[in-house]
């Protein structure tokens, strides 16, 4: 009861939650409303949390093709592509589908270790194109401002 309605919550279905489960996850929400607080409202309040959580998560590729996509109105079509074929090839493999929160040191180095001793200039432009590509997910609030670019 809360302000003299009776509020009812479902705790899942009877072929996913067994009676144990539903016994213990019942005192649980007796222990909130005992605490004070709405057990839907706080339930409610942390899907919605979840939510903007998934919300604030981008792949270091999605990253990348955003980056890319506000850039190529300026480059041309070749440079557009090499950027779009370096990142594909390179990091795409190691630490593509990664949040780009989560790309560090070690990642970027595993990335490029092989390229520099055969190919030192691509290695070179594929750092900076991943200090782009952080720098910008930073700006757009997918990265901690704070914490500083492992590509520098």
């Amino acid at each position: 009861m809360i302000a003299g309605k009776s509020h009812d919550m479902g705790l899942g279905p009877l072929h996913t939650v067994s009676l144990a489960e539903a016994r213990s996850a019942a005192r649980a929400q007796r222990r909130l409303r005992y605490a004070g607080q709405d057990p839907i409202a706080a339930r409610s309040a942390g899907q919605l949390a979840r939510r903007a959580k998934a919300a604030k998560t981008q792949s270091f590729a999605d990253a990348a093709a955003a980056y890319i996509r506000t850039q190529e109105p300026g480059w041309t079509s070749n440079h557009a592509d090499e950027w779009r074929s370096t990142l594909d090839k390179y990091t795409l493999p190691i630490f593509g589908e990664l949040p780009v929160a989560a790309v560090d040191t070690g990642l970027i180095r595993c990335a490029l270790d092989q390229l520099w001793g055969e190919h030192p200039e691509t290695a070179r432009r594929l750092l900076d194109r991943i200090r782009r590509v952080l720098d910008a997910a930073a700006a757009a609030g997918y990265r901690d401002p704070a914490i500083p670019n492992p590509a520098r």
